[in-house]
């Protein structure tokens, strides 16, 4: 049993939560399979004597160092906002209206000219790396940076300044125990005497690193972990077994002289002119090397005492590192979640090896980060945006992303195929209109490049539907009235032959 609880004038909070832990694993309820014999599952087993340890938090100097020299860990942190970004977004409506092409375009244009793609890439890589980055909203018709900020009370977005966890340090909580204000502590380019300014969380446009329990993010300045953290342990054995390899080649042949003579020679001359006899003979030797491409050795007298020798030992073991090596590359690749492909650009092994569902299981990861990170922030500045130009229901934008991976031609020339074919069909069973399918061609075959002549076939779309709308509605038992140009069916009577006809009269 436990020890009973010290006074919490006795002993700190720390000692009584270490009593407690001791006293639950002496009396923890075993429902496991144990040998008294071997030891193994008791407290004799060496595996049970190993603990878990809190590793030490990396600091941001350390990950800007990792990310700015170690290759590994910039692709790491990099490479997933890279792929994330790299095909852009469309702007439309949540109904889709077409109208609103025009409208869209303007807020791209917008977008751009505030330079939302970097801040978009440095606030989503930043971010991962020191485990939080973004951007402070500078806008005008909001009051002072300390105050709070809501989307509808401000005139025009004036710029967007781009920070990372350095630049800002928590200065007052809420009563939940989130960050309220930071203190803005980078000076601006230019500026004299800077003071550090208070900015309300909300003015804050920020970008988040590794998921983070509350506790580790106190002890970690109220920022998440950096994705490296969980990472470091397999890099540094990663990068360690590379250095450990790169010194076994540089030695995987030993040469080895044997000098007649070599301890004595040293020994009596007091080591002084020995030394240096050596080293005029190893000289020599390599002089000798060097212009006639071979080894001069001292062959000894006739019977052959006193002769020099050289040899090349070679290591043998290297042959085995291949796969030492390879299951070093699959431990890093499971701590990044990155298959090999995307992390050291290796190409896939084996027979009818395409890495398919490799980059499937990553660009799932990646459409994750996609719409959970990127797609709120990205959005949120689309909506100001909207508002800022006068748009009634800015709520209305949504964002969407391309494929991640890329359609090969012929693909996506097949996939346009049907879906021409499919709205073909539509029109010969006269459930759509032609003029109806050509303003929508832009969307079902974009690759086509076709130019349609939109304002006239819209004129056309109207007269149609008029004519529609001006037809009577067949009464009961009659057929319904064909469309302008397509004659009636005939009577069965009336499709016959001639001369079927003719026999039937005779």
């Amino acid at each position: 049993m436990p020890e009973a609880l010290p006074t919490a004038h006795s002993r700190t909070a720390e000692t009584v939560l270490k009593r407690l832990y001791q006293g639950l694993k002496l009396n923890r309820v075993a429902d496991a399979l144990e040998n008294a014999l071997t030891g193994f599952g008791t407290s004799r087993s060496k595996v049970s004597a190993g603990e878990y340890v809190d590793d030490q938090i990396l600091q941001p100097q350390e990950l800007e160092g990792l990310f700015a020299f170690n290759d590994l860990a910039h692709t790491i942190v990099a490479k997933p906002v890279e792929d994330a970004l790299r095909g852009g977004f469309c702007l439309e409506r949540k109904d889709n209206a077409e109208a609103d092409h025009e409208m869209a375009e303007k807020i791209k244009d917008r977008l751009e000219e505030l330079g939302v793609a970097a801040v978009m890439f440095r606030g989503g890589t930043f971010g991962r790396l020191l485990g939080g980055a973004g951007a402070i909203l500078g806008v005008s018709g909001a009051g002072d940076l300390s105050t709070p900020f809501t989307d509808t009370n401000f005139k025009r977005i004036e710029s967007l300044i781009q920070w990372d966890r350095q630049d800002m340090l928590p200065f007052s909580w809420e009563a939940s125990g989130e960050v309220k204000t930071y203190l803005w502590t980078r000076p601006v380019q230019g500026a004299v005497g800077w003071t550090p300014v208070e900015v309300h969380h909300s003015r804050l446009l920020t970008f988040p690193g590794a998921t983070t329990t509350q506790r580790k993010r106190n002890q970690n300045q109220s920022w998440d972990l950096s994705v490296l953290q969980r990472v470091w342990q397999a890099l540094r054995s990663f990068d360690s077994m590379f250095a450990s390899t790169d010194s076994m080649f540089a030695d995987a042949s030993q040469a080895v002289f044997h000098l007649q003579g070599l301890i004595s020679s040293i020994a009596e001359s007091n080591g002084t002119a020995g030394v240096n006899d050596v080293a005029t003979r190893l000289a020599l030797m390599d002089m000798l090397r060097s212009s006639a491409k071979a080894i001069v050795l001292d062959a000894g007298d006739e019977t052959g005492v006193g002769k020099e020798d050289f040899k090349v030992v070679d290591r043998s073991s290297l042959g085995q590192l291949e796969g030492v090596i390879g299951q070093y590359y699959v431990r890093l690749a499971a701590a990044a979640r990155m298959p090999l492909t995307v992390l050291l650009g290796m190409s896939p092994a084996g027979m009818n090896a395409t890495g398919e569902s490799d980059l499937l299981l990553y660009f799932n990861s990646v459409d994750v980060y996609r719409t959970s990170v990127l797609e709120p922030r990205l959005l949120r500045l689309v909506r100001l945006v909207a508002r800022e130009m006068g748009d009634t229901h800015p709520e209305t934008w949504c964002v969407k992303w391309p494929e991640l991976q890329r359609p090969k031609p012929l693909d996506v020339a097949t996939a346009e195929k049907m879906k021409i074919d499919g709205a073909v069909a539509l029109v010969t069973g006269q459930v759509a209109l032609p003029e109806e399918v050509a303003l929508s061609l832009r969307r079902i075959a974009p690759t086509l490049g076709l130019t349609i002549n939109t304002d006239a076939r819209r004129a056309m779309l109207v007269e149609a539907l008029k004519e529609l709308s001006a037809r009577e509605m067949p009464g009961p038992g009659e057929a319904p009235e064909p469309p302008a140009g397509v004659s009636p069916p005939t009577k069965s009577s009336e499709r016959k032959t001639p001369s079927k006809a003719a026999g039937r009269q005779v």
